[in-house]
């Protein structure tokens, strides 16, 4: 693995350690994206909700009325 990381980027990685930093930060990135796509779900989640509330309110208050 870490040799192929150093055939790509020959300039970048000289050493090992570099290679290390790279994979924690795109670690570091990845668990950034899944955080925001699991935020993103539920922000739907709750729009979804709030919005079968608002149709049930309106079918009740239909049929009361």
């Amino acid at each position: 693995m870490i040799r192929i990381i150093r055939k790509v980027f020959p300039v970048c990685l000289a050493r090992e350690q570099n290679v290390v930093l790279l994979l924690l930060l795109l670690l570091l990135l990845l668990l950034l994206l899944l955080l925001l796509l699991l935020l993103l779900l539920l922000l739907l989640l709750l729009l979804v909700l709030v919005l079968v509330l608002v149709l049930v309110l309106v079918l009740v208050l239909v049929l009361v009325l």
